[in-house]
């Protein structure tokens, strides 16, 4: 459904409508045009710029699926510069970075025409800017990063807008919690309208052509109604929105959802029909549950109180967590998929907090061992990689 989009804008050179009878999938009766194109918009060039050597489908896809490809790259320059200022260790940095960027969901999402690829890029840049300005305050630099990423994330993915509020309550933080004399109240204002006006200025065009398109819908979901009236039977809005709900009343359906989402965020790939091996499941269930449960330990034993400076992050990072797992669970009760990609924005806090989690443990490893624990738990998660890619490459290649 999602190639259609790319391949719309590429022919016509044109933002499809969403009512466009000619786009809508047959089975559900509506199309991804309701939804932020940017990725599409970049696909469509890179299939123009294709298609001045060769017009073959094959050429027009994989040139579609550079969008992809590169917000990857640009996702891991993000995570090797949030390592630098987030964390002080080598080996933590080290163990940080192969955490995010060879996770094996990511590394598939990477790799074909979706939206996620480049709301991850969005979310990484967005976090930076608040670890930036963490460090060293509010700052037009810091401002201008928070908002080139909230703009990629609102032309993006529904997904990543809960950046947009979680950033407005740290932007207050941030300032209200740097020692008095540092803070100036004009300049606050100065860099928040900046943040403000970056974004209408890379975003406005995109919901007022939705205010005009879709009967003043400024996000333009009304699909339902498309839905409703192309869909066929079971695959209509009103059926699985009560099938969901159904499914969500009970613990057995919670318990479902839970595993569904925690498998697939680990890595399932396809339509979530291909999974990694059994081994690698419970590899990365245990460098989870041991990296924050070290983590949280290491909070409690210091007893913070919410409003000291340094713990800034941690609150932000955690929020960030529950929201965009809560956001998911949510959005389950309309439309039941249980997928683990939705909650990857929320990866690079967790991985950062399974980094303090692990660090804090090997600082009490004696140092004979700390070093050999600390490459063993690197090359795992490569050769997990390694194999995760043996695997799509199986499927699909060989």
């Amino acid at each position: 459904m999602r190639y259609v989009i790319p391949k719309y804008i590429y022919n016509n050179f044109s933002l499809p409508n969403a009512n466009d009878i000619s786009i809508i999938n047959s089975h559900y009766g509506f199309s991804y045009a309701n939804q932020p194109m940017l990725p599409y918009i970049i696909s469509a060039m890179f299939m123009k710029f294709v298609s001045i050597f060769t017009a073959s489908d094959y050429a027009l896809i994989i040139a579609a699926r550079m969008t992809s490809v590169l917000a990857g790259l640009g996702y891991v320059i993000v995570l090797i510069n949030i390592s630098e200022i987030a964390l002080k260790k080598i080996s933590s940095k080290w163990i940080f970075i192969v955490l995010c960027s060879m996770w094996p969901q990511v590394a598939f999402i990477f790799t074909y025409v979706n939206c996620d690829g480049l709301a991850m890029f969005s979310a990484a840049m967005v976090i930076y800017s608040w670890i930036h300005i963490y460090n060293k305050g509010i700052n037009k630099t810091g401002s201008i990063i928070m908002a080139i990423g909230l703009s990629i994330g609102l032309l993006t993915y529904l997904n990543t807008y809960i950046f947009a509020p979680i950033s407005f309550l740290f932007y207050i933080y941030a300032y209200f919690l740097q020692n008095k004399n540092d803070r100036d109240i004009k300049y606050f204002f100065k860099c928040g309208f900046l943040i403000i006006g970056l974004i209408l200025l890379f975003t406005g065009w995109h919901f007022i052509r939705n205010i005009v398109l879709y009967d003043g819908n400024f996000f333009a979901q009304g699909v339902n109604n498309y839905g409703e009236l192309y869909g066929e039977g079971n695959f209509k809005p009103s059926v699985r929105s009560a099938k969901a709900k159904e499914m969500l009343s009970t613990l057995s359906g919670i318990r479902s959802w839970v595993n569904s989402t925690a498998i697939s965020f680990i890595g399932e790939f396809g339509y979530m029909s291909i999974p990694l091996h059994k081994v690698m499941y419970g590899i990365y269930a245990a460098e989870i549950i041991f990296g924050l449960g070290s983590c949280g330990i290491c909070v409690i034993k210091k007893k913070f109180k919410i409003f000291r400076i340094q713990y800034l992050l941690f609150y932000i990072f955690a929020l960030t967590i529950i929201m965009v797992i809560t956001m998911s669970f949510m959005y389950s009760f309309s439309d039941y998929q249980p997928q683990g990609r939705y909650i990857l924005p929320a990866l690079i806090p967790i991985c950062y907090f399974i980094t303090v989690g692990f660090k804090k443990f090997f600082d009490i490893v004696p140092k004979k061992f700390r070093y050999l624990l600390q490459i063993v738990l690197i090359l795992v998660n490569i050769f997990m990689l390694i194999d995760s890619l043996l695997i799509i490459m199986k499927t699909y290649i060989w």
